[in-house]
C-alpha cells in the first residue's frame, strides 16, 4: 500500500533537496496522512534525497503537543488500530500555508486566545 503518489514523492524529495540547502525553509505540506483510530495527523513537508523511507514534517495527535520530526513511510504504512484500520491518505488536502503556520495552529488551537 503506498500512501505518497509519484507526483507527491517527487515534490518532497525536492524539499527535502531545498531544506538541506536553506535551514530556513519553510514549505508548504505536500502530503497529509491521518490515524483515525487515535487521531493522529501527519503533515509531511520533506523526503530525505539520499533515503527515500524518510520524510519530515508535523506529527500532531488529538491530545498532545505537535512533533516535528522524521518519520518511515514504511512504518506509517504497517501502522494499523485495535480493528485493523489504516493511516490513511487524505487526497483532498491542499495546504493553504507553511510548515510554520500550521505548527502555530497547532500549539494554540486550544486556546481561544494567544497568551
Amino acid at each position: 500500500m503506498s500512501l505518497i503518489t509519484a507526483n507527491q514523492r517527487r515534490l518532497l524529495i525536492l524539499n527535502g533537496i531545498a531544506a538541506e540547502r536553506d535551514p530556513q525553509f519553510d514549505p508548504l505540506p505536500v502530503v497529509k496522512l491521518t490515524a483515525s483510530w487515535n487521531g493522529t495527523v501527519w503533515l509531511l513537508t520533506e523526503m530525505a534525497p539520499d533515503d527515500p523511507d524518510r520524510l519530515f514534517g508535523l506529527k500532531t495527535i488529538q491530545v498532545g503537543s505537535p512533533e516535528l520530526a522524521y518519520f518511515r513511510i514504511s512504518s506509517l504504512e504497517s501502522l494499523a488500530g485495535p480493528d485493523g484500520e489504516r493511516v490513511i491518505s487524505d487526497e483532498a488536502f491542499f495546504a493553504d500555508k507553511t510548515l510554520s503556520a500550521y505548527i502555530e495552529e497547532a500549539l494554540y488551537r486550544d486556546y481561544p486566545t494567544k497568551p
